[in-house]
């Protein structure tokens, strides 16, 4: 048998998911446009190259800062 709260946390899960996926997708073409205006080059491949470049260095700073303010 199911317990409520498992479907209350699935439920609230998937509320999340869809919010988020909302919101970024609303957000999309905004954050391109801020891209492209950044970098003055209006193509695909440079936003893809300089996202890339960004999440690479927002998980180096993760992983130090996992490494050294871990409890």
């Amino acid at each position: 048998m199911v317990k409520f709260e498992e479907v209350k946390n699935g439920v609230i899960g998937a509320t999340i998911v869809l919010v988020a996926y909302n919101l970024g997708a609303t957000i999309s073409p905004y954050a391109s446009q801020f891209i492209s205006s950044f970098s003055g080059n209006s193509s695909a491949g440079s936003q893809i190259v300089i996202m890339g470049i960004s999440l690479g260095c927002i998980s180096v700073i993760t992983l130090i800062f996992h490494k050294y303010m871990t409890v």
